[in-house]
């Protein structure tokens, strides 16, 4: 069965406004399948939301009671520590895509971040830019220009996966069938006849490595993830649009830019294939990322854009500069440990790698220090001097150690759910 979940935490307004977008679709679009909202919130926020729906969507909440049914199922049945199963299914935006995988283990699932509007864009005019430098494009901030310019270099090839604005004033938002939109390619083998105006599709070429196919050139293999593309909402301009901070992303973050395509503020995935892979159970905003390098690494499979637009309406984040440049920093270090792992390692060793890597001074040192210099190089704002480096250093041994017990537990954990979701089945 096709089903939508929803991971969500303490956004009333912004779950609101998806829900009612979702009603409007699955009336227009005559969709039937099952919605799932998981609430990360311990007070179960959602769920005063989720009552104004019940007539209109078949929906479902699931909360704190679930989620602590699962971490004691799972702890008595496999005899492991209850604290690490808390910390798999809870810990960061990656426990929640857990818990998510973990009661979605089979089937086509659309995931939708709650802050996201499946709307899509038409440009009142296309740019006039002929072969257009990033540079300069990143310099005159035309993000109009700069999100064609980035679909430009996607279809031909060059392997780069940021998150765009539009300008409200450039263009006209319109609705389509988002839903349809993600799950008709999914589980199909994939020929050229399947790509849409503006996609690519990411295939396997050899075990372990990938790239990017101009469409209308002949390719086979399952579809295991689909993704659109993402419009910000053009009065809400993140952090990530500054020139120094997307040059940052694409120099601290390479290994992502190279083996990961979409983001996962939505998504299709054949949850057959891809929830074998755990999320990393992490505080640091990189779980969706490492995600993606990981199936990408270790799962066959063909990775399809729709080239419809979804529109992330992200309000601005709460923490002060000088907290951002340490996430960086942080993120960045911990990121590239986990990659270089994924690299040199099959998905059965990376625990005892990773392990390792955790009590290597050195070895972090080396990740924090390179990752601080670059953004250095870059004239990144407040960056954290060498005291803080000690707290980053901390936390991103930490965020190593939890990404072990992730890794070790969940091929147990993943027969288990499988065995559960066969009895419910029967």
């Amino acid at each position: 069965m096709d089903r939508i979940a929803i991971p969500t935490k303490d956004r009333p307004l912004e779950l609101n406004r998806l829900l009612e977008e979702l009603s409007i679709q699955f009336a227009k679009y005559s969709h039937g399948m099952p919605i799932q909202i998981f609430d990360h919130s311990e007070k179960g926020t959602a769920k005063a939301v989720i009552e104004k729906f019940q007539k209109q969507l078949p929906i479902v909440w699931v909360g704190p009671e679930q989620r602590n049914a699962l971490i004691k199922g799972v702890a008595g049945s496999l005899c492991i520590d209850p604290k690490e199963v808390h910390d798999i299914f809870s810990e960061g935006y990656g426990g929640n895509r857990n818990f998510m995988l973990a009661c979605n283990p089979t089937g086509r699932v659309v995931t939708v971040d709650d802050d996201v509007v499946p709307c899509s864009f038409k440009l009142r005019e296309e740019p006039r830019v002929e072969n257009p430098r990033l540079e300069d494009l990143l310099e005159q901030g035309d993000q109009v220009a700069l999100q064609r310019f980035l679909r430009i270099a996607m279809l031909n090839g060059v392997e780069v996966a940021y998150e765009m604005e539009v300008r409200p004033e450039q263009a006209v938002e319109f609705q389509y069938d988002f839903i349809s939109d993600l799950l008709t390619p999914l589980g199909k083998e994939l020929d050229a006849n399947v790509a849409s105006g503006e996609s690519c599709q990411k295939v396997t070429v050899t075990p372990g490595t990938k790239k990017l196919i101009l469409e209308g050139r002949p390719v086979t293999g399952k579809v295991l993830m689909v993704f659109p593309l993402i419009s910000y909402h053009g009065d809400m301009r993140a952090a990530l649009l500054a020139k120094n901070t997307l040059e940052a992303y694409a120099h601290t973050r390479p290994f992502a830019l190279k083996e990961s395509i979409g983001s996962y503020t939505s998504y299709a995935a054949l949850h057959d294939v891809t929830s074998g892979i755990p999320f990393m159970s992490t505080s640091l905003r990189c779980e969706d990322v490492l995600h993606a390098h990981m199936i990408s690494r270790i799962r066959d499979g063909v990775y399809f854009y729709t080239g419809r637009d979804v529109m992330h309406k992200r309000a601005a984040r709460v923490l002060n500069e000088a907290d951002l440049a340490m996430n960086e920093v942080a993120s960045g270090s911990f990121m590239g440990i986990v990659g270089m792992g994924l690299r040199d390692h099959r998905l059965e060793d990376l625990p005892s790698y990773l392990l390792e890597v955790s009590s290597s001074i050195p070895i972090i040192g080396e990740y924090i220090l390179s990752a601080r210099d670059i953004l250095a190089n870059l004239q990144y704002e407040n960056l954290p001097d060498l005291d803080q480096t000690v707290q980053i250093f901390l936390r991103v041994q930490q965020e190593v150690r939890k990404a072990v017990v992730t890794l070790h537990h969940w091929p147990r954990i993943h027969e288990y759910v499988l065995e559960q979701a066969d009895k419910r089945d029967s």
